[in-house]
């Protein structure tokens, strides 16, 4: 165990643009990072000692990070395959069982609240989980569809290949020459050192890697999409991460074997601390663009140049993921439509959606909206029957009947 290389390793990774960036932004990602090696952890200190309460504490553990991110399950076969040898040993009984059942249960608890919440029909209540086929929807992702991460993203094989090839192309742009190489140097080792771990981190790698981005099936045709993939290489990275550790560690081993045949003596130089310069370059070339973060109110300007150029008592019309979130995040949280001069706040991906039919029923009683919900007629009827009483815009673009002006 080398310390000063698990250091370099750590520093690199938490340095790293990518890393970094997650970190301070407000999304998800950076505490499913703690989560996964928080699991991999406890599971690999179970496999070494055979620990109940190790098992126990992943079990709640991965029932905690389902109610935080449903992508923890790319990497269920990896903890499996981590602890396959001690469950052997073991011989897992049923009150073992039950008694991970419970942990894994207890680690679901936050799942309460959705319940409780969505009773009051709040302004955002996907799905209205606090019954029962709500609930099961929204634990499914059941709205956006089957084997693809959302429902406007089609199941082109083509589109998934060269998703892989984005994924390839990022890790040789984010590793550079360097990286890569002690990456390779790091999987060689791993191979003649320790076969098993090899197996478990190569399993953990592919399934959150090149099996999950193949999942996905974002178009890789816009930056808006590549920057949604970007972040789901932080799980694939931490495995490279590690490797390159590895890496590191042989090639400090190599260059004293021939600091030594060179004096002709045994001699350990601190070879290390020289690799010490990789987690140092990526904080200087990084820390600038995060440190300029801190006054970037983009998103805020968006959302509110969207609402100033709505009408009075007027209805906003958004579709696109950043016109949706950035101007539902500031009109909610900055004194909804009271704030807003009355705009009408209506998500168009949502209008056939019953649940939201309710919400702009709840916020928006003066509106009048269609008798039964239809797949393909429910926003143009909400649009006709309110065309006439409210000026109505939208964020993008739509095909009109002739009358209408937009």
């Amino acid at each position: 165990r080398q310390r000063v290389i698990a250091i370099i390793c750590t520093l690199s990774y938490g340095f790293s643009y990518l890393i970094w960036l997650h970190a301070i932004v407000p999304e998800v990602f950076a505490l499913h990072v703690l989560f996964s090696v928080f699991i991999f952890y406890l599971m690999l200190l179970y496999r070494e000692s055979g620990k109940l309460q190790n098992l126990l504490w992943s079990s709640f553990l991965m029932g905690l990070s389902l109610t935080h991110h449903h992508t923890i399950i790319f990497l269920l076969p990896m903890y499996i395959f981590l602890g396959f040898s001690q469950f052997k040993k073991s011989r897992i009984k049923p009150t073992m069982i039950l008694l991970m059942l419970l942990y894994f249960i207890i680690g679901l608890l936050p799942y309460i609240y959705v319940f409780w919440a969505s009773k009051t029909i709040p302004a955002i209540n996907w799905e209205e989980p606090h019954t029962l086929q709500g609930f099961l929807r929204l634990i499914t992702r059941a709205i956006y569809g089957t084997f693809r991460s959302g429902n406007s993203f089609g199941l082109n094989p083509i589109d998934r290949y060269y998703l892989l090839r984005l994924f390839r192309d990022s890790i040789i742009l984010d590793f550079n020459r360097l990286g890569i190489i002690l990456v390779i140097i790091g999987i060689v080792t791993q191979w003649f050192r320790n076969k098993n771990i090899f197996w478990i981190l190569l399993l953990g790698f592919i399934c959150s890697g090149p099996l999950f981005i193949f999942y996905t099936g974002f178009p890789p045709v816009l930056n808006y999409y590549i920057g949604i993939i970007e972040r789901f290489l932080l799980i694939p990275y931490l495995f490279l991460f590690i490797w390159m550790g590895y890496g590191i560690q042989k090639s400090v081993s190599i260059v004293n074997k021939i600091i030594s045949f060179v004096i002709r003596k045994s001699y350990n130089f601190p070879v290390s601390t020289i690799f010490l310069l990789i987690p140092l370059s990526l904080f200087l070339i990084n820390y600038p663009r995060m440190y300029s973060l801190k006054d970037d109110r983009t998103a805020e300007k968006l959302a509110e140049d969207i609402l100033l150029t709505v009408n009075d008592n007027g209805i906003l019309l958004v579709i696109d993921d950043t016109s949706t979130f950035n101007t539902q995040y500031v009109y909610w949280t900055q004194g909804g439509k009271n704030k807003w001069r009355q705009i009408k706040y209506i998500q168009i991906g949502l209008s056939n959606e019953p649940f939201y039919l309710n919400i702009i029923n709840k916020y928006y009683p003066e509106l009048e909206l269609p008798e039964k919900v239809s797949t393909d007629n429910t926003f143009k009827i909400l649009v006709e029957k309110n065309f006439a009483r409210f000026p109505i815009y939208s964020a993008t673009r739509f095909k009109t009947p002739d009358g209408y002006e937009w």
